[in-house]
């Protein structure tokens, strides 16, 4: 389901559409800021959490991955 979601998010971006374009990237931020929560819960690596991470919003990838390591009360 995450290659969907990355799919879904991708064509949403290149589409460029400045009233979708905003939703889009906020939702691919929602998701991937839940999805490292929960790396981070389970134990699982940067390279599970990058597998699932979809198409960069406006927080960086590496930020995310960064966060994975960090202690949970600098988050």
């Amino acid at each position: 389901s995450a290659a969907l979601d990355g799919a879904y998010v991708q064509y949403a971006y290149d589409t460029k559409d400045r009233l979708l374009l905003p939703y889009f990237k906020a939702r691919a931020d929602f998701d991937n800021v839940l999805a490292m929560l929960r790396s981070k819960h389970t134990g699982a690596g940067q390279e599970r959490l990058r597998a699932l991470l979809l198409p960069a919003g406006d927080i960086p990838i590496e930020a995310l991955l960064a966060a994975l390591e960090a202690p949970a009360e600098s988050l």
